[in-house]
């Protein structure tokens, strides 16, 4: 077989351009394109030569779409380590496990991107790159690129589509980066095209440590930072030590070692402590706090303290020592949790409004938030958590912010093209003024990712600021997925104040409803598998045509101000010109956001039957009809989850927030007059309840019964309650919880909730004329 190689004259060139960058301590890439093992082959010859002239033993981490024997990828890492001198051993992964390299660093990381280029893998497995080392493309002919397809794609297709209706925009707008950005080499195999933009000359100053003179924890620790925002950081832990209130947020871009640094700082916490020190760790992901875990190993060695390590699935969840414990518990779990200092890694991944329950739960707490990066740009936490955190905290609270890389240093030319490419750093428009006009319009996609970026950014701006999870996915479905497209509203002189991104759904074959009744789950066409799944009398509904709002948002400066309704009136509008049947979203259920969706005529017809783990939120589906065909079987389906949902409130839903329970409960469709069937002894019980004869607790199941019918009923036919009310009818009444809960909940004097129940009740009885049956 005929060994394929770079010419040495290129081949001299990127070791010496590789060599610039470890002086630097910056990074450089290297996109092999070609056909065939020839790439394998060019890339073990780069590793070869790098050893040679550089480092005797790199790590080397290699990724591959499967580890599948027979693969295109398998064989290219068999042909890979036949060209790799000395035999030496490297890592090998496929995509599916990139999560378990999260803060590790290698020296070389060599991406197989034939079959998958998903952009999160790629955001999380460039950052385990340290300066001095680089990375490897192995990709398609240059020429031919754009109509590879990669597993990632095939994923966007439902039908009725094909790979041919591929957009395409977002690999375009990617090999355009590549060739835009200093630091990369761009080289075909094939035709022998070489593109290399070399990065500015700069010279790297070295930062001299500052220790704290006097400092609580030892010396040991602070002698393990790397910067002196580090430093300033494990300072600022110190005061755990001594404060009984005391909140600590820390903010920065990915790659400045925060989740070190807290890591040893719990250990600085624990052997300082003089008695026992219980700490919950809470993150989107057990994940998410692995490297926070391994420095806290890491300190606590230093200091000479033993441990034991709990694991699960080889992730650890909790360490023990003799002063304390350090748990991992799940976002929802720790708002409740009674230890005695809580650290939130990655809080930009947890909805604000759990960041704050977690907050009022714990005297002392810690959150942390990378503000860009690939698992959910943190700017909406930076806007929205901390100004409420800065509204209604009076305990002390200190922010700082971490600047300086760590595993590579500023003004990286890779970390550059990796924001740009993925746009990490994307932001709004800038809106000095309320505008006086705006204007609803299409999204020119292909304008946008290929020419007038400036647009592209400031839409996906508005979804950074404005949701507590951005994926690099979310751009790609975008710029690729054949039925995902984009509504908005925008200034007169062109700046976007609203952002809808929606996704065609619908028009599904029987074979394929059948299928999805038989438990089968298509990618996409969220909406009618559901209504199949839960509603099979009406699977008929996935015949029809519709649109699901994937996300919307409105620009930070211009909220509340009726600018997201705005944006519903012009789409449903236009919905209903172009046949479309329905409109429908899905979302993390909150009071606020539910009761946004319902004021703009969209019905609950789902919620989940479990919390999501990270969020603490139930999913719940919400449907605007917009034909007459469907009209009436979103009637017949709300009427049905009513009753469903309210025969659940006291089981499955029993913690559910009865602001939440009451808005699910509102609905223009149900019965018209009260349906009550209660026995002659149901009857006299509540009769004598009303009448103070009797406790609540002998006549709860008449009661109950009330309570039901009265929520059955269409909204304008009820008797007009206030909202705290029906809301305590919900906690006492229908989820069964503690009197001293309800008045909780709703927030009832506990002392006058046993009479304001019972003069509700008394309020439905009369109201209703309830009559003996």
């Amino acid at each position: 077989m005929r060994r394929v190689v770079l010419s040495r004259e290129i081949a001299d060139e990127i070791i010496n351009s590789i060599a610039y960058g470890i002086r630097n301590f910056q990074r450089r890439m290297i996109v092999l394109c070609g056909s065939g093992t020839s790439k394998v082959e060019v890339a073990a010859q780069l590793v070869n030569l790098y050893i040679d002239n550089i480092n005797k033993a790199p790590l080397i981490l290699y990724v591959v779409d499967s580890l599948d024997q027979g693969t295109l990828g398998v064989e290219g890492l068999k042909r890979f380590k036949e060209c790799l001198k000395n035999k030496m051993e490297f890592r090998a992964i496929s995509y599916l496990d990139t999560e378990s390299v999260m803060g590790l660093t290698y020296d070389i990381l060599i991406l197989d991107v034939m079959e998958e280029l998903r952009p999160n893998d790629l955001g999380r497995l460039i950052e385990t790159v340290r300066g001095g080392g680089f990375i490897i493309l192995l990709a398609p002919q240059l020429d031919s690129w754009v109509n590879n397809i990669t597993r990632f794609q095939r994923k966007l297709l439902i039908p009725p589509y094909t790979i041919n209706d591929l957009k395409r925009l977002f690999i375009r707008r990617f090999i355009n980066k590549l060739k835009e950005h200093k630091g990369i080499w761009l080289i075909d195999l094939e035709t022998g095209f070489v593109h290399y933009n070399k990065p500015s000359e700069t010279k790297t100053r070295e930062t001299k440590m500052e220790i704290p003179p006097g400092s609580l924890f030892p010396k040991e620790l602070y002698l393990m930072s790397k910067t002196n925002d580090q430093v300033k950081a494990l300072m600022s832990m110190e005061a755990f030590a001594k404060e009984r209130r005391y909140v600590l947020v820390i903010t920065a871009n990915r790659g400045r070692g925060k989740s070190a640094i807290l890591g040893l700082g719990l250990a600085g916490l624990l052997y300082t402590a003089k008695g026992k020190f219980s700490v919950i760790i809470t993150a989107p992901s057990l994940y998410n706090v692995q490297v926070l875990f391994e420095f806290l190993k890491m300190g606590l060695e230093k200091l000479g303290l033993p441990y034991d390590v709990e694991e699960r699935h080889g992730l650890i969840r909790a360490i023990y020592c003799r002063k304390g414990r350090v748990t991992y518990e799940e976002p929802f779990d720790a708002a409740s949790s009674n230890a005695k200092m809580v650290v939130v890694d990655e809080a930009a991944g947890i909805p604000v409004h759990l960041l704050l329950r977690i907050k009022r739960n714990f005297r002392r707490a810690i959150f942390s938030s990378t503000i860009h990066g690939y698992e959910g740009a943190g700017r909406g936490f930076s806007v929205r958590f901390l100004s409420a955190l800065r509204r209604e905290s009076r305990t002390p609270l200190l922010e700082i912010s971490l600047r300086d890389p760590i595993r590579y240093a500023s003004g990286d030319p890779i970390e550059e093209w990796l924001y740009d490419t993925l746009l990490l750093d994307a932001e709004p428009a800038k809106i000095e003024e309320e505008p006086t006009s705006l204007i609803y319009g299409e999204a020119d996609l292909e304008k946008w990712f290929l020419e007038r970026e400036d647009e592209l950014r400031g839409f996906i701006g508005i979804y950074v600021l404005a949701h507590y999870r951005n994926r690099p996915d979310d751009v790609a479905i975008l710029g690729e997925a054949p039925h995902h497209f984009a509504r908005l509203l925008k200034t007169s002189d062109g700046a976007i104040v609203t952002a809808v991104h929606l996704a065609r759904e619908g028009e599904l074959e029987d074979e394929i409803i059948e299928e999805i009744l038989a438990g089968y789950e298509p990618s996409g066409n969220v909406v009618p598998s559901l209504i199949v799944k839960y509603y099979p009398p009406y699977k008929h509904f996935a015949k029809y045509i519709g649109w699901r709002i994937v996300r919307i948002a409105v620009h930070p400066n211009l909220m509340d101000r009726g600018l997201g309704s705005l944006v519903l009136d012009d789409l449903c509008d236009e919905a209903q010109r172009a046949g479309v049947d329905w409109i429908g979203a899905g979302f993390g259920v909150t009071r606020t956001l539910l009761n946004f969706w319902i004021k703009n005529g969209f019905l609950p017809v789902h919620i989940s039957p479990t919390r999501n783990p990270a969020s603490g939120e139930y999913s719940v589906l919400v449907i605007k009809p917009l034909s007459r065909r469907t009209h009436k079987l979103v009637e017949v389906m709300s009427n049905e989850f009513k009753t469903r949902f309210i025969e659940s409130l006291y089981d499955t839903y029993f913690d559910l927030e009865a602001s939440v329970a009451r808005l699910l409960l509102y609905s223009p469709y149900g019965a018209g007059d009260i349906r009550l069937n209660l026995s002659k002894s149901q009857n006299a019980r509540l009769k004598a309840y009303v009448n103070g004869i009797v406790t609540y607790e002998a006549a709860n199941d008449a009661i109950s019964q009330l309570v039901k019918a009265h929520f059955m009923l269409r909204s304008d036919k009820r008797i007009r309650l206030d909202e705290d009310e029906e809301e305590l009818l919900i906690a006492k009444c229908l989820q069964g919880r503690s009197w001293s809960d309800a008045a909780k909940a709703v927030g009832f004097s506990p002392s006058k909730v046993k009479n304001a129940v019972r003069g509700i009740v008394t309020r439905l009885w009369e109201g209703y004329r309830v009559e003996e049956t």
